[in-house]
């Protein structure tokens, strides 16, 4: 199953209802389904091989597919999934509100315990030989390091709010809930990259070394972050988690390197701006999703008035072949007789 961003194709549909609009012009069609009939002779259950010898016999049947129904159901699906992520965008900004608590409280537990394990004696140094978390500093789940020893820069509470006020709720959630949320937290993350990098720009040479530093770190990891099919989920934060865990640097890279200045890159500081950033982007998206039953009355008028069309188009085909029958039953058509055939079929059953 495909779990990523960027599979759109906004080339051939630039708004996002222009893919609807499309597939309610378009015309109905039958396609045709050919299945593997099971046969209760080829190798039973316990069997480890089928029977060689047996031929596989196939079972045809056709599926009309009428895409004005199928639209139809498509703006549904989309106003459920709305609903769900009004919800969802107040758990993200809850839960992104508290990463930077969460960072200044493991950063200040972890230098506690660098100082605590410096202080102690040589014979208790000797006693914490065989606990490396003693000595383990935080590490991203992109470091090389043993992943035993790896502990998360910050605590990951958005998927567990999600699963707590899910557990509560009266009405069912979507089947790709959780998906869906996952991949929320990565557009907004994406989406605040941008904005801010629109801001460093436009700041000119106070943000110039911030903005080429959060360049370069953003371009390297978009296909291993962002865009595309990527199966593990939480990359959102392991995209933070890796910029806070960024150590701070000197670049003199300033204006290409022309005017010889010496600049300092702040990681934490960048991650402190996409970070609230990202908290602007849940409270404006929310207020959309929230709107979307009001746009969805455009494409509803379209879609009633290609329904009323279908049915009438129906009525005057059904009234056409009627018309037709009662002719035909007043026509005497004399027929040789012909001999009778007794024709014995065996009965397999119904398919469903």
């Amino acid at each position: 199953h495909f779990h990523g961003t960027g599979a759109f194709n906004l080339t051939n549909y630039p708004t996002w209802d222009g893919l609807l609009l499309k597939m309610m012009s378009m015309p109905m069609e039958t396609i045709q389904i050919k299945t593997k009939k099971r046969s209760p002779y080829r190798g039973s259950r316990k069997s480890a091989k089928p029977n060689p010898y047996l031929e596989d016999r196939f079972i045809e049947f056709d599926i009309d597919i009428d895409p004005v129904s199928l639209a139809s159901r498509i703006i549904s699906v989309r106003e459920q999934l709305a609903r769900e992520w009004v919800d969802d965008f107040e758990i993200i900004v809850h839960s992104t509100d508290l990463i930077l608590e969460s960072y200044v409280d493991k950063t200040m537990d972890a230098r506690d315990d660098e100082e605590a394990f410096s202080l102690d004696t040589k014979d208790e140094r000797k006693n914490h030989e065989g606990d490396e978390s003693a000595t383990t500093s935080l590490t991203g789940p992109y470091s090389e390091n043993n992943s035993n020893l790896q502990d998360s820069a910050f605590d990951r509470c958005s998927m567990r709010m999600l699963m707590d006020r899910t557990a509560f709720q009266d009405q069912i959630s979507s089947p790709l809930r959780k998906g869906s949320f996952d991949l929320l937290l990565l557009l907004t993350t994406q989406e605040s990259v941008h904005r801010v990098l629109r801001n460093y720009k436009e700041a000119g040479k106070e943000k110039a070394v911030a903005f080429q530093a959060l360049c370069d770190f953003y371009m390297e990891r978009i296909p291993l972050y962002f865009d595309g099919h990527q199966q593990r989920y939480g990359r959102a934060d392991d995209f933070l988690e890796e910029l806070l865990l960024k150590p701070p640097s000197v670049t003199s890279n300033v204006d290409g390197g022309r005017s010889g200045e010496v600049g300092f890159i702040d990681p934490l500081a960048i991650a402190t701006d996409i970070i609230r950033t990202r908290s602007e982007v849940s409270e404006e998206w929310k207020e959309m999703v929230e709107n979307v039953p009001q746009d969805h009355l455009g494409l509803r008028k379209e879609l009633f008035s290609r329904q009323m069309a279908k049915y009438g188009q129906h009525d005057d085909n059904t009234q056409q072949n009627e018309e037709v029958e009662h002719v035909e039953q007043n026509l005497v058509v004399e027929k040789p007789s012909a001999p009778k055939v007794t024709i014995i079929t065996e009965i397999l059953g119904d398919f469903q």
